[in-house]
């Protein structure tokens, strides 16, 4: 098959929860937890045993915002071993 050796993926996923008061000023009224996800999901397609071009995004809930929405950072890159 093409993509038996060709295709590799990798990257990361953290969960978990914080509470919403962090002790500033601001958030002294507010009770309760927030759900934190951050994330690195990578795919690469391998040319040959020390290069491959690939995509990365990199996914914030919650991480530097207290906004509802999720942060999305595409990336494309390449990669060489030594």
């Amino acid at each position: 098959m093409f993509l038996q050796d060709n295709l590799s993926c990798s990257g990361n996923l953290v969960l978990f929860t914080q509470n919403k008061d962090i002790g500033e000023p601001w958030t002294r009224n507010v009770n309760g937890k927030k759900i934190v996800l951050w994330g690195q999901p990578q795919i690469w397609f391998n040319l040959n045993k020390a290069f491959a071009v690939g995509s990365q995004i990199t996914l914030y809930y919650n991480v530097y915002s207290y906004s509802e929405g999720i942060l999305v950072y595409p990336a494309i890159g390449a990669k060489f071993k030594f």
